[in-house]
C-alpha cells in the first residue's frame, strides 16, 4: 500500500510540476504545444514507473533529473526558443514543489514516523495549491521569466542554486541533515547576499526607468510643442495672404494720408504692413509645407543672431513621415545647430549652418551641419553632454528615425559637426 501512495505522490508531483513549468513559459494555448507537452510527461511517468519497479524509490530519486527535468527543459526550449527562460521555469515549479512538500510536512507535524501520512497530504493538497498558484503567481513569474536574458539573471540565480543545493546535499548526500554547520548556513547566507544583490540591482533598474520615463515624457512634450509650433506658423502664413488680399484697404488708406498731406504718417503705415509681411512671409524653400514652415521660421532665427545659413531642400507635397515627425527632426537638428553656433559667437569665432535635403527612391535624406567646438564626445556614436537637460534633442531625432526604420549618424569633420538621416 506504501509503495502505491509512494507512486501517486511522484505522479502527482511530476503532473503538478509539468503544469506549473508550461504554464511559466505562456505555453497551453496551442493543441500542439499541449499535446507535445502530455507527451513527453506520460513518457517521463512510464520510465518512472518502470525504473521503480525494478529498482526501488532510491534510484528513481536520484535520476528523476534525467527522467523528468532535463526532457522538459529541453521540450520547452524547443517551443520557445529561450533557454534560459526553459530552465527557470522548471527550477522554479520545482522550488514550488518544495512548499508543497513544507505544507505537508507542517500539517503532519505532530505525527512522527508518518511518512506515508506525509505522502497522502502531499497528494491531497497538489490540486489546490495547484490552483493557487495558476491563479495569483504564473502571471507574475512568466512576466519575469519572459524577460531578456540580461535581466533574466537575477531572478533565475535563485532557482537555480537551490535547486543544486537541494540534489547536493539532501538527494545524492544527506549532508544537510548530518548537522554540518557550513551545509546548513549556506541557503541563508546566500538568501542574505541575493537580497544585497538584487537591492542593488533594482536600485539600478529602477533608475533607469526613471531616466526612461523622463525622456518619454520630454519627447511627448516635444511632440506637442511641435504641434503648436506648426499650427502658429500656418496661421501665420494665413495672415500674411490676408495681408495680401487687404491691399486694396491699405493702399486706400495710404492715398487718404498723402491727400491730405499726411506723408509721414503713410510712411509710418506702409513700413509697419511691410514688416508684419515680412515677419509672416514663408519661403517657399521646397513643396513640403511643413519643412517650408520650420525651415522658414530658423532662417529667421539664424539671421537675427547674424549666423550664416545655407538651405538647399527639395522634398515633395506628400511624404512617407508625419508633419509632425519632420518637425521633430528639423527643429531639434536646427536648434542644436543654433545654440551651439550662438555659443561660438561668444567667443568670437564665425559660425555658418548648412541645411541641405531631397528625396530619392521614395526615401528622404536630410544633412545639416554647423560650425562646432573642438573635441566633440561621443558615447556609442551619439554625442554626449554634461550640461543637464540637453541631449533630449538627439534622442528625440533618433527615436523618430527608428520609428521609419531609417538611418541617422552623428559625427564631425574639421571644426563642423555633421547631422544625416535617411528615412
Amino acid at each position: 500500500m506504501s509503495e502505491l501512495i509512494t507512486l501517486i505522490n511522484y505522479i502527482a508531483v511530476s503532473i503538478f510540476g509539468s503544469i506549473l513549468s508550461a504554464a511559466f513559459c505562456g505555453i497551453g494555448k496551442e493543441k500542439k504545444q499541449r499535446n507535445l507537452i502530455v507527451f513527453t510527461v506520460g513518457v517521463a511517468l512510464i520510465i518512472e514507473g518502470i525504473v521503480y519497479y525494478f529498482y526501488g524509490e532510491r534510484v528513481v530519486h536520484e535520476f528523476y533529473p534525467v527522467f523528468a527535468h532535463i526532457p522538459l527543459v529541453i521540450v520547452l526550449w524547443v517551443i520557445t526558443k529561450r533557454f534560459l527562460s526553459s530552465l527557470s521555469s522548471v527550477l522554479t515549479a520545482y522550488l514550488c514543489c518544495q512548499f508543497r512538500r513544507w505544507l505537508a510536512l507542517l500539517f503532519t507535524f505532530a505525527f512522527k514516523n508518518s511518512d506515508g501520512l506525509l505522502q497522502i497530504v502531499q497528494i491531497i493538497i497538489t490540486v489546490p495549491f495547484l490552483i493557487l498558484l495558476l491563479k495569483y503567481v504564473v502571471a507574475s513569474v512568466r512576466e519575469m521569466i519572459m524577460r531578456p536574458a540580461a535581466e533574466m539573471w537575477t531572478f533565475a540565480i535563485v532557482p537555480i542554486v537551490y535547486y543544486l543545493f537541494d540534489y547536493s546535499t539532501v538527494v545524492y548526500t544527506k549532508l544537510l541533515y548530518e548537522g554540518s554547520y557550513i551545509v546548513a548556513e549556506f541557503m541563508p547566507t546566500f538568501s542574505c547576499l541575493f537580497f544585497l544583490i538584487y537591492v542593488k540591482q533594482s536600485t539600478k533598474q529602477e533608475k533607469t526607468r526613471y531616466r526612461l520615463e523622463q525622456e518619454k515624457n520630454a519627447f511627448e512634450m516635444q511632440a506637442k510643442q511641435s504641434v503648436k509650433e506648426i499650427d502658429f506658423l500656418r496661421k501665420s502664413q494665413e495672415q500674411a495672404a490676408a495681408h495680401r488680399h487687404d491691399l486694396r484697404h491699405h493702399m486706400q488708406y495710404i492715398a487718404s494720408c498723402i491727400a491730405n498731406n499726411q506723408n509721414k504718417q503713410a510712411l509710418e503705415y506702409i513700413n509697419s504692413v511691410c514688416k508684419e509681411i515680412e515677419a509672416q512671409k514663408v519661403v517657399d524653400y521646397c513643396q513640403n509645407e511643413t519643412a517650408n514652415l520650420i525651415l522658414t521660421a530658423y532662417a529667421q532665427r539664424f539671421e537675427k543672431s547674424g549666423i550664416s545659413c545655407e538651405i538647399k531642400f527639395v522634398l515633395g507635397r506628400d511624404i512617407r513621415i508625419s508633419s509632425v515627425d519632420m518637425c521633430i527632426i528639423l527643429a531639434n537638428a536646427l536648434e542644436n545647430a543654433l545654440n551651439e553656433c550662438k555659443f561660438l559667437m561668444t567667443q568670437n569665432i564665425s559660425t555658418e549652418i548648412s541645411v541641405n535635403g531631397y528625396e530619392k527612391d521614395n526615401r528622404i535624406f536630410i544633412q545639416i551641419s554647423n560650425t562646432c567646438r573642438q573635441n566633440v564626445l561621443f558615447n556609442d556614436g551619439m554625442p554626449v553632454t554634461k550640461a543637464e537637460g540637453h541631449g533630449v534633442g538627439t534622442k528625440s531625432i533618433c527615436s523618430v528615425v527608428n520609428k521609419y526604420n531609417g538611418m541617422c549618424s552623428f559625427n564631425t569633420k574639421g571644426d563642423m559637426f555633421i547631422l544625416r538621416v535617411v528615412i
